[in-house]
Formats: structure tokens, C-alpha cells, sequence
């Protein structure tokens, strides 16, 4: 599964770094996804499937490390467009183990994202990352 991230030019978010997640991390269980999604129409739909064809992108790792090197206080979004990661395409979990590492990479900064996955046996984690300076708004 791909991430990218760049700078963003969006008159919402201002000039700071985005990312955008696989279509895949999508959950199942996403009121949006097969009417209302924003991600799949306009510019960003482009973007996104380059993004999920791996014409644009990093690891997982890749995408880590370069939120490591953000300047401390930076705020960032995480996924204009797609999810946190799951155990697998479209799960409605959240793969506990990759957000901790996006919460560790963090650390300094001011990441912030949305997220769908509402499985009850996630709240813990979401609750941990948003107490670790990584804001998850449901």
C-alpha cells in the first residue's frame, strides 16, 4: 500500500504538508464511500489513483521517515484523502501497530486526520495516539 505526501495548496488547509492514503485504506463501513466521497470526484480523484497504481508514493516506511523530518511544530494533515491503516484492504480495524509508528513519527509535530474505523476494539488506540499529540478526529 502507498503513501504520498506534498505541500498543499488548498485555500482550507493553507500551505502545509498533506498526505493521501490508498483508496484501500478505506474502510467497508464508510457512509461515504459509494455516495458523497470527495476523494473520488475532481482533481483529487487524478491524484488519488496515481497514488493507488503506484505511479506516486512511498512505503510505509518511506512516508514514516519523511514525517520524521518535518520541522518541529509543524502541522500536518494526514489523508486529504483515503484512511488510517488497516490489517488489510478496506478492513474496518485499524492496524495498531503502523499508527503508533505514524504517532511516533510525530512526535514534535502537529499531525492531525479523520478516520472511519470506528470498531469499538480501536477506540484504545485512538485514544492513545490523540493523547500522544496526534490528533484522530471520528
Amino acid at each position: 500500500m502507498l503513501y504520498h505526501i506534498g505541500w498543499s495548496s488548498n485555500v482550507k488547509t493553507g500551505n502545509i504538508p498533506v498526505s493521501t492514503s490508498a483508496m484501500e485504506t478505506c474502510p467497508n463501513s464508510c457512509p461515504l464511500i459509494n455516495a458523497g466521497c470527495y476523494a473520488k470526484s475532481g482533481p483529487l480523484v487524478m491524484h488519488w489513483r496515481k497514488v493507488r497504481n503506484g505511479e506516486r508514493g512511498l512505503s510505509f516506511r518511506e512516508f514514516t521517515r519523511y514525517i520524521r523530518k518535518l520541522p518541529k511544530g509543524q502541522l500536518w494533515r494526514h489523508n486529504q484523502a483515503g484512511d488510517l491503516p488497516g490489517p488489510s484492504a478496506n478492513s474496518n480495524r485499524i492496524d495498531s501497530r503502523k499508527l503508533k509508528s505514524i504517532v511516533a513519527a510525530n512526535i514534535g509535530r502537529k499531525g492531525f486526520t479523520y478516520t472511519h474505523k470506528k470498531d469499538p476494539r480501536d477506540l484504545k488506540y485512538i485514544k492513545a495516539a490523540n493523547e500522544a499529540g496526534f490528533t484522530i478526529n471520528m
